[in-house]
């Protein structure tokens, strides 16, 4: 049987876990929103190593292949990856919402292999 005390224990352990999750994600977010001014405010713009590509859609307006940054949070969108590299800065360029749009990414097994990362071959056309 569980003891009073080790009950009490393991209440310490996960309110000092929560802390460290807590104060973790902090860091994560604020450390992207540092990197996404940086890009927004003083056009220090991303890389393709700083980006996840979707595995077929496409920027409707320049066909370049929809990407969000590393480390960015649920609310935020795919994007025409020539505006987050600065190829595309004119107005617009393709942005999908996480939270509206269901775009598969280079990253999910049932996208084969399949990226619209620039420099690979691509097996097909933009699913959007």
């Amino acid at each position: 049987m569980i003891t009073k005390e080790q009950f009490q224990q393991a209440i310490e352990q996960r309110d000092a876990a929560e802390k460290v999750i807590n104060e973790y994600t902090k860091q994560s977010r604020d450390a992207f929103a540092a990197r996404w001014e940086r890009f927004d405010k003083h056009n220090e713009y991303f890389t393709d190593s700083d980006l996840i590509y979707s595995a077929t859609s496409r920027c409707k307006k320049c066909e370049a292949g929809l990407a969000y940054p590393k480390g960015c949070d649920p609310w935020h969108q795919w994007t025409c990856s020539g505006v987050l590299k600065g190829i595309g800065t004119d107005k617009g360029h393709t942005a999908l919402p996480f939270s509206m749009y269901e775009v598969l990414s280079e990253q999910q097994p049932s996208a084969n292999g399949e990226t619209t990362r620039p420099n690979r071959e691509l097996d097909s056309k933009s699913s959007v």
